[in-house]
């Protein structure tokens, strides 16, 4: 789960980053990814969740997730286990990040995007870990983060969603799950970075796609050595 993969993408895969496996309509007891998923991105409300958990783990205020941040946001969603160092590379690679390799709340959105399209059940893992209800309540014993305003999550979600919609992007967003797993499973091969590469460039996220590349230029680099 993204908690300890981004298997969106980004347990891309997020699991990736790691975000994506077959999507399934539900979850056990009634949880459905309708609950989280709108219009082929994330629900409003489930936008107030993200914000509340990116500001929760987001400690000094500075609007990213360094490297420390996000394996506190591992631990507690994974029961004390941390990010491995290939996946915090994909999820930098795969989300936005900042110059710094911050992950930004727009990469974090990314993130959550994925993993709920591909596996909503561990979207529900990672929201019940962080205290909250099947309806998206916080637990009365958890502290939620300083709230932001509406308008800042909804300008969050058209920035980090593709300005085209309907089937196109609908093939993009898969392929770009589909290409997370086999990066998944085969980190060596320079074509599953360039895979990536050509499916981040198809959803608009250039400086994404010219990290994958420098990861195939670095692997070439390698072999010739």
């Amino acid at each position: 789960k993204m908690g300890k993969k981004a298997r969106g993408g980004a347990k891309t895969s997020t699991q990736a980053t790691s975000a994506a496996k077959s999507v399934e309509g539900s979850t056990g007891g009634g949880q459905k990814s309708s609950e989280l998923l709108q219009k082929q991105w994330i629900s409003p409300k489930f936008e107030r969740v993200l914000l509340q958990i990116f500001n929760r783990f987001d400690l000094d205020g500075n609007g990213r997730l360094s490297v420390d941040e996000l394996q506190g946001f591992a631990k507690v969603c994974n029961g004390g286990e941390i990010f491995s160092q290939d996946e915090l590379e994909q999820i930098e690679q795969c989300f936005d990040t900042d110059d710094c390799g911050g992950l930004t709340k727009r990469g974090f959105f990314q993130m959550y995007h994925m993993q709920t399209t591909a596996r909503p059940e561990d979207t529900w893992k990672d929201l019940k870990a962080l205290g909250y209800t099947e309806t998206l309540e916080l637990l009365g014993d958890v502290a939620p983060a300083d709230a932001q305003d509406n308008k800042a999550s909804v300008n969050l979600t058209h920035t980090a969603a593709s300005p085209e919609s309907g089937p196109p992007l609908e093939a993009a967003r898969a392929e770009l799950r589909d290409a997370l797993f086999a990066l998944r499973e085969a980190p060596e091969e320079v074509a599953a970075h360039l895979r990536v590469a050509a499916a981040l460039e198809a959803l608009g996220r250039g400086d994404a796609a010219a990290r994958s590349r420098q990861q195939a230029e670095a692997l070439v680099a390698k072999a010739r050595e």
